[in-house]
């Protein structure tokens, strides 16, 4: 999960939603993944991400930039642009408490879908992957 998301001055906070919820889910996540790691199991993140200059956000014919909340909200409000899930901002980094480890595959993608754009299906593929056990807080879009 991404301080977007789940942490106090993340996007989501910003747009005014209660991201109370996201500490539960990010302790039971995190014993997840240690589990997972434990088991010898790949432990993969999907987050989501722009460059600066929103070249990978999608052309005027894609539906991206009118429902990706982080779009929407810096075409609204001109102060965010370059601070909401832009790549090398605290607002797309992994929240602290699941911060990937050694070994662990962190895989950034520009639409909802982790498959779009990604190397994600290979990646799943040449490691024999045929089971995924997902957690998060947005399986609608994300998880």
């Amino acid at each position: 999960m991404q301080n977007a998301f789940a942490s106090p001055g993340g996007m989501l906070d910003l747009a005014g939603l209660d991201i109370g919820p996201a500490r539960d889910v990010i302790a039971n996540a995190r014993m997840v993944c240690e589990a997972a790691r434990g088991a010898g199991i790949q432990v993969v993140y999907l987050t989501i991400g722009y460059p600066p200059d929103l070249s990978t956000a999608g052309g005027p014919d894609s539906p991206n930039p009118r429902k990706e909340l982080a779009l929407c909200l810096m075409r609204e409000r001109p102060e965010l642009r370059g601070k909401l899930l832009t790549f090398g901002t605290w607002d797309f980094q992994i929240v602290e408490e699941l911060a990937p480890l050694a070994g662990d595959v962190v895989i950034v993608k520009s639409r909802y879908s982790g498959f779009f754009g990604t190397n994600l299906d290979s990646m799943l593929r040449s490691r024999g992957v045929r089971n995924l056990l997902m957690v998060g807080i947005a399986s609608n879009v994300c998880v």
